[in-house]
């Protein structure tokens, strides 16, 4: 019985954590940023009051970050992420530049 409690407590855990990195906007970039492997900067980051000008979508949000992750192979600044929304859901992908 406390075998299945605590399979059980995990198993809502996982789930609100899922539904939270796809269901909110900020959430879907915080998992973008970790899917593309920096989990330290996913947790810690933070954003510019100023949007980022660019023609995009009504469906999509840019967003830049104040201390973004670095590439490890060019060095390059990972500052831009674009957030779409995609029915109820949300996905964050990194904006190329």
């Amino acid at each position: 019985m406390k075998k299945k409690s605590i399979i059980m407590i995990f198993s809502i855990i996982i789930v609100v954590l899922i539904t939270y990195l796809i269901a909110t906007p900020i959430g879907a970039l915080r998992f973008a940023i970790l899917r593309e492997g920096y989990p330290i900067k996913s947790i810690t980051m933070k954003l510019s009051d100023t949007p980022y000008e660019i023609d995009v979508k009504g469906n999509e949000k840019v967003y830049t970050l104040i201390n973004p992750p670095i590439e490890k192979a060019t060095q390059g600044i990972l500052e831009n992420w674009i957030v779409s929304k995609q029915g109820v859901f949300y996905w964050g992908k990194y904006l190329g530049w």
